[in-house]
């Protein structure tokens, strides 16, 4: 009788590979197929259901068109990596686009950087059969999120633009190569993150014509795709969420609104811009008392907060999750139509639109699919970018990423199961 226990061992893993438990003594759910579809500089006043029918039409009787919000600040990697990995700033140390080492300032685009799992590495400790697939418009989001030896995964299958030169790739380009290598590979989970219309709110303005007709493609390839999901015979597994990393802000004319360090900072202290707010780290003694109070007297600077205790500045909001050691000493907000810039020289001062601060924290949150877990959401769900990877995770059987210790992450730092969403069946 020596077949029984092989028999046991091939019953649960046909069992394990069909569905996975779910929480708290729910039913199991079913397979899942998960899609997160990123649509950089998507800002939830321009980019309304009227102007997204595709979107719009596929939200249906069971999906959800949300308001959530982003993290501080409102740019392109800390956004990223808070859905990617679902937790906040604080935890996964990506504190802006870039960062004051001390010496030099740098990109933040290195997966090592990381200090919490990807979704993509959570999958591959916990659930490896399970194929994961991404493809970034932008080629710093495929530094950021790529293989990083004892430390990340990187995704089982990753897509590249034809031309690598480019700072990004166009959204049809980019949709067409997505929709290719998900029909081809059907992966559990695959993220895909288009970038025109981020790049026309920053070129002509989120109220220009650019940003709309941005906006009405990026709804068509959508729509594409979700027909693909639906002709490909997946609609019933398959749960697709969309979103953005940040609103936009219209900026004044010509260099009416831009701020540089010189404008703000005294004693030898350095800013790092990151548009609508700006880091700035210590320099010489008194450095930050002198930044503090010329800061205070621009025109064009809203408020001034000090991580650490310092008189005239209060700690900034606990909800902005700024305590990684790769945050500056102050945190700089800039009025609306104004925007922080290294200088003179800075490609920034071209910009007719930007975003980094707090007025860019709204964005929407769009979920859709056939899957049997899906439901119609109430509006007053509080959800945010850190929610996404968690919510991914339970549909697909794995734990949330930890950090790289194999500790969990503290729960103030972590997102959380969007259950409203997606609960047991």
């Amino acid at each position: 009788m020596r077949w029984r226990p092989r028999l046991l061992l091939v019953l649960l893993l046909v069992q394990g590979s069909c569905a996975h438990l779910g929480r708290d003594g729910e039913a199991p759910l079913a397979p899942a197929d998960v899609y997160l579809v990123v649509v950089d500089g998507l800002d939830i006043d321009r980019a309304t259901p009227e102007r997204m029918p595709h979107l719009t039409a596929a939200v249906g009787a069971t999906g959800s068109w949300l308001t959530a919000h982003a993290v501080m600040p409102t740019r392109t990697n800390p956004n990223h990596a808070s859905l990617l990995t679902g937790t906040q700033p604080s935890a996964h140390g990506i504190t802006g686009n870039r960062y004051w080492d001390g010496t030099a300032e740098r990109d933040m685009l290195a997966a090592p950087l990381l200090e919490t799992e990807t979704l993509l590495t959570a999958i591959e400790r916990q659930r490896p059969a399970l194929v994961t697939l991404t493809a970034f418009a932008k080629g710093k989001l495929r530094d950021l999120f790529g293989k990083a030896p004892g430390r990340q995964a990187g995704p089982d299958i990753a897509w590249h633009p034809a031309s690598a030169e480019a700072y990004a790739a166009s959204d049809e380009e980019t949709m067409q190569g997505f929709r290719a290598l998900v029909a081809r590979h059907r992966p559990a989970f695959a993220m895909v993150a288009l970038a025109d219309v981020d790049g026309a709110g920053h070129r002509e303005g989120p109220d220009s014509d650019a940003y709309r007709a941005a906006v009405a493609t990026v709804d068509r390839l959508i729509g594409a795709f979700l027909s693909d999901l639906r002709q490909g015979g997946r609609w019933r597994r398959s749960v697709v969420m969309v979103t953005t990393d940040h609103g936009f802000d219209a900026l004044l004319p010509g260099s009416e609104g831009h701020i540089g360090p010189a404008d703000v900072v005294a004693g030898g202290a350095h800013l790092v811009a990151e548009g609508g707010a700006a880091w700035v780290h210590a320099g010489r003694a008194g450095s930050l008392e002198a930044t503090v109070a010329k800061a205070e007297r621009h025109p064009g600077v809203a408020a001034v907060y000090a991580r650490k205790p310092l008189p005239g500045a209060p700690a900034p909001p606990a909800s902005w999750h700024t305590g990684h050691p790769r945050a500056g000493d102050l945190l700089l907000i800039a009025r609306p139509g104004y925007t922080f810039v290294e200088g003179p020289g800075d490609r920034t001062t071209r910009f007719r639109g930007n975003h980094g601060g707090p007025g860019q924290l709204r964005i929407p949150l769009v979920i859709v699919g056939g899957h049997p877990a899906l439901r119609r959401a109430p509006l007053t769900v509080d959800a945010s970018a850190a929610d996404v990877a968690p919510t991914a995770a339970y549909l697909l059987g794995v734990a949330p990423p930890r950090r790289l210790d194999g500790t969990p992450v503290p729960a103030a730092d972590a997102g959380r199961a969007l259950l409203e969403l997606v609960g047991g069946q």
